[in-house]
């Protein structure tokens, strides 16, 4: 059987506080993407949970088996075994949740083959003891993330459609990394002006008014990831020179997007960047 496994991007992302126990409290929107990952699944009586992957570029430490761990934590059902084949698709390290979404994935189908024993919100709890995105991918669609990112609110919106591009660089961030960078650059608070950003934004998706979430895009990690990683500011620049209208990493890092109001300069960019060598793709949103 298939299950596709959807990832997301930021398009906007504050780091609001620090926890006393050092976790860190944000405040963003996540959009769900048309980029997945393809998770081969079938049902076997192993009562564990195998993962291949074709192209060798799953981490051994994974948040499948950790989801697959999880679940029988909550779970008084006997186990089910599960053998995954990925294709993964999501890149690795960039910022769009492709660990973080699959794990969601395994909740979901261990649930389904149990007769849906957990609800959505009891799955959402199993979700936190995961990963701080893992709780999203239960929900997805758009959200306004709180929290260290288990706290979710949608966003009712009438828009059918963004045009984006994403480039996929060599350089990875990893996110224990981004949050050291920032939080030695005491970054990690609210100011005025991203409280009104993140207010234009949700207005903007409300209304379906693309010139507005395009002004009021925001990442607080680029300030100290591109400190830290000059090349990615130098593929932000080189984007911007293409006639893009705005462009953003995702996450933590290190996927950029790239945004447009119409399509004539996605296509535009598109070619320009081919061109350059840089791996990209056009992506469409699941509102």
């Amino acid at each position: 059987m298939i299950y596709k496994s959807y990832a997301k991007v930021n398009i906007f992302l504050d780091v609001v506080s620090v926890y006393k126990n050092g976790y860190h409290g944000i405040k963003s929107i996540f959009l769900e993407t048309d980029l997945f990952d393809t998770l081969d699944y079938s049902i076997n009586e192993t009562k564990t949970i195998e993962v291949t992957d074709k192209e060798n570029n799953l981490p051994v430490d994974n948040l499948l088996t950790k989801a697959y761990q999880a679940y029988y934590r909550f779970s008084n059902r006997p186990k089910i075994g599960i053998h995954i084949d990925i294709n993964k698709k999501i890149p690795i390290g960039g910022g769009m949740g492709g660990g973080s979404s699959n794990a969601a994935a395994i909740l979901k189908i261990l649930n389904k083959q149990n007769k849906n024993e957990f609800s959505k919100k009891e799955l959402i709890k199993i979700a936190k003891t995961i990963g701080a995105d893992v709780p999203y991918f239960i929900q997805s669609k758009t959200q306004k993330v709180f929290g260290y990112g288990e706290l979710l609110s949608p966003i009712k919106t009438p828009m059918t459609h963004l045009n984006a591009i994403i480039v996929i660089p060599d350089e990875k961030v990893p996110t224990s990394d981004a949050y050291k960078y920032l939080d030695e650059m005491k970054l990690s608070c609210e100011s005025y002006s991203s409280k009104k950003m993140f207010n234009n934004m949700v207005t903007g998706i409300q209304s379906n008014n693309i010139p507005l979430i395009i002004h009021s895009l925001y990442n607080k990690f680029e300030i100290p990831i591109f400190k830290q990683c000059p090349a990615l500011f130098n593929i932000k620049n080189e984007m911007l020179k293409t006639g893009l209208d705005a462009v953003l990493m995702s996450g933590s890092g290190s996927t950029m997007m790239g945004f447009a109001i119409n399509n004539e300069k996605i296509n535009k960019s598109i070619d320009i960047l081919k061109g350059k060598g840089y791996k990209i793709q056009a992506v469409s949103f699941r509102f």
